[in-house]
């Protein structure tokens, strides 16, 4: 049982790392392209919700925490009103 406790922990210490380290690459190339994040939230089916904004561009991301995985890029430019294109 004891031996059971330690496999188990020894994978769940080497899996959060890992995690991470995939949000972390992502946030530092959304950050080298010149976009500042905004908000960072976690979905109700456990993935990370990121947005950025550069100038009148604004971005979401979806990844997946496991991986870091991208499953969603979606962006859009607000025009001079400030409304998002359509």
């Amino acid at each position: 049982m004891t031996r059971t406790f330690m496999t188990t922990a020894l994978v769940l210490a080497l899996a959060l790392p890992a995690q991470a380290a995939g949000l972390d690459a992502v946030i530092r190339q959304l950050e080298a392209q010149g976009y500042t994040i905004t908000e960072r939230e976690r979905t109700w089916l456990g993935r990370i919700r990121l947005e950025a904004k550069r100038g009148a561009q604004e971005r979401e991301l979806v990844l997946n925490p496991s991986t870091g995985e991208i499953l969603r890029d979606y962006w859009e430019e607000e025009d001079e009103e400030g409304e998002g294109d359509d």
